[in-house]
C-alpha cells in the first residue's frame, strides 16, 4: 500500500483496476480509491462474488451516471473523506 501511495503522488496517468473485488476492497479500506465506476448490467445471474465485504461500509457520493447503447449503466461515485 505504501508503494501505491507513492505512485498516486506522482504526476502521470490514472491507475485503473477492472473487476478485482479483493484488491478493490483493500484499496477502499486504505482510502486509496479516488473514484469508483460501477457498470450495472440488465441481467440477473443469481450468484457471484460481492464487490464489498459484508459488515464493512464505505460512504460514497454520487457524481454522475450514463447509459451505454447496450443498456448498461455506468455510475460514478467518489468516497466521502473521513
Amino acid at each position: 500500500m505504501i508503494a501505491l501511495r507513492t505512485l498516486q503522488q506522482q504526476d502521470g496517468k490514472n491507475l485503473v483496476i477492472y473487476g478485482h473485488g479483493l484488491l478493490s476492497q483493500a484499496l477502499l479500506q486504505h482510502r486509496l480509491v479516488s473514484e469508483l465506476k460501477l457498470r450495472i448490467h440488465p441481467l440477473f445471474v443469481g450468484a457471484g462474488l460481492r464487490l464489498f465485504r459484508e459488515g464493512i461500509s464505505h460512504r460514497l457520493t454520487f457524481v454522475t451516471s450514463r447509459t451505454l447503447g447496450t443498456d448498461v449503466i455506468v455510475a460514478t461515485y467518489q468516497p466521502v473523506p473521513a
